[in-house]
């Protein structure tokens, strides 16, 4: 298994029609379905198993691929697979917390969504790792969430996360080692998962506005 990585909404599509004798390759669409194409062998069928997934035909007419220095061919049933596809958006691509001046006794929180489409046959990993840490303009650092909750009246911030292919479901921080908020093990389009920043501050907390950068990366699993 090869892992490709993609940073940001990034997409490869191939389409085309390829023609030789007793093989035909097209891609047909509705909006229901993909048939990414067809050939007319004997026998195929699609294998799969915890660590592989193989494509096979019986009486295929031939396989390649083959290349020269001005093209590249691939031949028969092996030349039906779309090639990788995986798109990331986060909407939207900053927040601001509410309450917008940290107080204590409450905990400030936004969200936003980031969004996975992929053909990846083993899925995708949604991380996200600090840039710059949440800290105030005099330089104060704000403290990582550690017992898995952001709370009132205590210096710390984190992140949970929603959805159908969250990780975790408590508060958790990020810092500058990549962690895992969302994962999937086969394809899928449009996979949604919510982040929500959260922070509070204490009594002693140094005053100031505070802000950070944070990197969120889709790798999908091929």
């Amino acid at each position: 298994m090869t892992t490709r990585l993609f940073v940001g909404a990034i997409a490869f599509l191939g389409i085309g029609i390829l023609v030789y004798p007793d093989v035909i390759r097209a891609e047909s669409t509705s909006e229901n379905y993909v048939i990414w194409g067809s050939t007319f062998v004997n026998s195929g069928n699609r294998g799969t198993s915890a660590n592989y997934v193989g494509f096979a035909s019986i009486g295929d007419l031939s396989n390649g691929p083959t290349a020269s220095a001005n093209y590249r061919q691939v031949i028969g049933f092996e030349a039906i697979y779309k090639e990788p596809v995986l798109t990331f958006t986060l909407t939207p691509n900053s927040v601001t917390l509410s309450p917008s001046v940290l107080t204590t006794g409450v905990v400030s929180t936004n969200s936003f969504t980031a969004t996975v489409s992929t053909n990846a046959d083993f899925g995708y990993t949604l991380t996200g790792m600090a840039l710059s840490h949440f800290q105030s303009t005099g330089g104060h650092q704000m403290t990582d969430v550690e017992d898995g909750s952001v709370t009132a009246w205590s210096e710390e911030c984190g992140v949970s996360v929603s959805g159908t292919d969250a990780a975790f479901g408590d508060d958790r921080s990020l810092t500058t080692t990549p962690r895992t908020l969302a994962t999937n093990t086969i394809y899928g389009a449009s996979l949604v998962t919510t982040i929500t920043f959260k922070a509070a501050i204490s009594t002693v907390t140094d005053v100031g506005a505070y802000t950070g950068t944070y990197a969120f990366i889709a790798t999908g699993h091929y």
